[in-house]
């Protein structure tokens, strides 16, 4: 049951990092480093 909460978890922030990362502004490296570390890429 605890797994299921942690991957809907994991599937809600990873969708909102997304979403975050695909905004025109400028990130901070912070951000970059999450980002990097969930596998997000930005599309151009």
């Amino acid at each position: 049951m605890m797994l299921w909460k942690t991957l809907q978890f994991y599937a809600g922030f990873s969708i909102f990092m997304l979403y975050v990362y695909q905004l025109p502004i400028e990130s901070s490296s912070m951000l970059q480093w999450i980002v990097d570390f969930v596998g997000l890429f930005k599309i151009c």
